[in-house]
């Protein structure tokens, strides 16, 4: 049994020790960066309530460390109070913990000390404990809510739940049944035919169930019974995937009406509208308009949108979102409503939403400012570049340079996430200052800014100008605006010069080796093997040609180019040939790619934003020219 960390004495003899060395060094300053260095005044002169602050928050982060490596087996005294504030930190113990306490089976304690969670695999084990400390029935009843949720497919601590539960038939036959239907609500035939086969009792079901899997039109053999709707709904779908015309003609016979619930059946026209919607055939409304309004979904409503859109019916996108305000709905319903009403003459109504939009720095906040004949809005504040303020911290910095060094990066990375988690704003904000400018890790950067909300408004962290000399000569060169670049590599790597994506695209740019090959030729750049592309000089100046070959293909319009660049240029003259709208945000807003309806509305948001970066007037005024 491991010995309690008493009074966290170690911790408080680390205290002292830190105390005594926290002038600052070298280490935490930005080499050759007047801006960053500060005289050692500045750090005499540190207040000494953050200095008290720090030093508490150190002790409380080291303590932290020890305990994550010495988890004790049974409750200790010392660890118990430490987690007992809920805080970030002592969450993420207690957490650990508690599946260290699932892993032992120590499942009083592990009730004890749960605490509710929005961790999936905790939620699991805490009805398991329930179950094993004969709270039965109402673990059963909990756990059966998380059974039907799509959540919990993946967890092995809720598979272990639901394997003891089946295995002690601890589930009655009509829970066994809500599940079954469940599985074949969600095309999970395999969790049916499981389940089926341990009830034993549904033999007609398991020959049903293969025959619909091999032919949709066997819906019709389907006899009433407690699964007769589930499996008739099963078939449905199947036969939407394989033939739209054949599933709505299988509606329409009689059988439905008998077999199908009122929820069944509105769960199939939902589905079938959104596949009408998404493949713009011209009765979708009429299939929209069957859908009650319960089962409109966020996705439903957007297509609706979309396929509104495609026809210019602006009335039809009105009356979508009658129900969206700027208090319950996302930009992209606030935005088109917007739209619609403006082109309906309903100004008033209009400019409230568009004034809503434009506070915010998004692309539909852009657009909307653009609406309103106003600035953007950048919602930018400062960033502490006093390193001063991380003093007390050097022992931890060091050893987040070290893993760097190293080229330990996931322990750096995992450092930096715990370390982080509890700083103050200004802490926060110096910490990520010097990732970007001392350790040159610009990537980690922009993901600890852009993860933590009290950070979202600090654009240098965000929206950095690392490479700007060999930018700015290939902007000229290539006559591409550097704006143009900068957002290119924020979104296609977000800075990270050595991810490698799942399509084969490497580095800053995310250049395909094929591409890089062939531009590299055409644009007489040395390259001979993929790997150069984690060269970040090397990588944007492949990326830069590309850029400007796309450029001369698409007439210097900046949406086709950069629709080429994430989708491809055979299938983005695919696009505009089969509807080319003469307002742009409408061609963006009805691509049938979500990935590239998505690229290039963060491109143009980041293009405004590196505009801002680098002092020049925003305008978006190329993306927005008709075609």
């Amino acid at each position: 049994m491991r010995k309690p960390f008493k009074n966290l004495l170690i911790i408080s003899l680390l205290i002292t020790h830190i105390s005594s060395h926290a002038s600052f060094g070298h280490s935490l300053t930005t080499p050759g960066d007047p801006s960053t260095q500060v005289p050692q005044d500045g750090v005499r002169s540190y207040t000494d309530s953050r200095s008290k602050n720090a030093q508490t928050y150190l002790a409380k982060y080291l303590a932290y460390t020890f305990w994550v490596q010495h988890l004790p087996v049974s409750p200790q005294p010392d660890f118990i109070q430490f987690i007992e504030p809920k805080t970030p930190l002592t969450q993420k113990l207690r957490e650990k913990w508690l599946y260290l306490l699932a892993e032992k089976n120590d499942w009083v304690n592990f009730k004890q000390y749960y605490r509710p969670t929005d961790n999936t695999g905790l939620r699991c084990y805490a009805q398991m404990a329930r179950y094993k400390l004969d709270q039965k029935q109402d673990a059963v009843q909990d756990a059966l809510t998380l059974w039907l949720s799509p959540e919990t497919q993946s967890s092995a601590a809720c598979h272990s739940l639901f394997a003891l539960l089946l295995q002690e038939h601890a589930f009655s036959s009509d829970q066994m049944e809500q599940k079954i239907a469940w599985a074949l609500a969600h095309d999970q035939s395999a969790i049916a035919y499981e389940l089926l086969l341990k009830l034993g009792s549904h033999i007609q079901d398991i020959k049903m169930l293969t025959l619909i899997k091999h032919n949709p039109r066997q819906i019709l053999l389907v006899q009433p019974g407690p699964l007769a709707g589930a499996l008739y709904l099963y078939g449905l779908n199947l036969m939407l995937i394989r033939s739209l015309d054949s599933a709505i003609t299988l509606w329409h016979n009689p059988h439905t009406g008998k077999l199908l619930s009122p929820d069944q059946n509105q769960q199939f026209l939902a589905h079938l509208a959104l596949y009408k919607t998404m493949r713009n055939q011209k009765d979708a409304t009429l299939w929209l308009a069957k859908v009650q309004p319960a089962y409109r979904n966020s996705v439903l409503r957007d297509w609706g949108i979309r396929y509104a859109l495609m026809q210019e019916n602006w009335r039809e996108i009105v009356q979508i979102t009658e129900h969206d305000t700027i208090e319950n709905s996302e930009p992209f319903q606030l935005y088109w409503r917007a739209r619609a009403l403006d082109k309906l003459a309903q100004h008033t109504e209009a400019q409230t939403l568009y004034r809503a939009l434009a506070a915010k720095r998004h692309y539909y906040g852009f657009l909307s400012s653009i609406a309103l004949h106003q600035a953007f809005n950048f919602e930018s504040e400062p960033t502490p570049h006093d390193p001063s303020i991380l003093a007390v911290y050097k022992p931890i910095l060091d050893q987040i340079a070290e893993y760097h060094r190293t080229k330990q990066t996931y322990l750096a990375a995992h450092m930096l996430n715990e370390f982080s988690m509890e700083l103050t704003k200004t802490e926060k904000s110096a910490l990520v200052y010097w990732v970007a400018t001392y350790l040159h890790w610009t990537g980690k950067a922009i993901y600890l800014s852009t993860t933590d909300e009290e950070l979202k408004n600090q654009l240098v962290l965000r929206f950095p100008l690392t490479y700007q000399q060999s930018i700015q000569k290939l902007a000229t060169h290539y006559q591409i605006s550097s704006a143009l670049i900068y957002a290119t590599i924020r979104q296609e790597s977000t800075f990270l010069e050595d991810i490698k994506s799942e399509a084969g695209a490497y580095g800053l740019m995310q250049v395909l080796p094929r591409t890089a090959k062939t531009i590299a030729k055409q644009a007489k750049i040395s390259y001979s093997d993929a790997k150069e592309l984690f060269y970040p000089e090397k990588n944007i100046q492949i990326g830069v040609a590309y850029l400007n070959t796309l450029h001369k293909q698409f007439k210097s319009h900046p949406v086709l180019i950069m629709a080429a660049y994430n989708a491809g240029p055979k299938q983005v003259r695919h696009w505009v040939k089969r509807h080319n709208p003469k307002e742009i945000d409408i061609w963006i807003e009805t691509l049938p790619w979500q990935e590239t309806r998505n690229y290039l509305k963060n491109v143009i948001a980041f293009y405004a934003v590196y505009q801002y970066r680098m002092h020049q007037p925003p305008n978006l005024s190329s993306f927005l020219q008709p075609f």
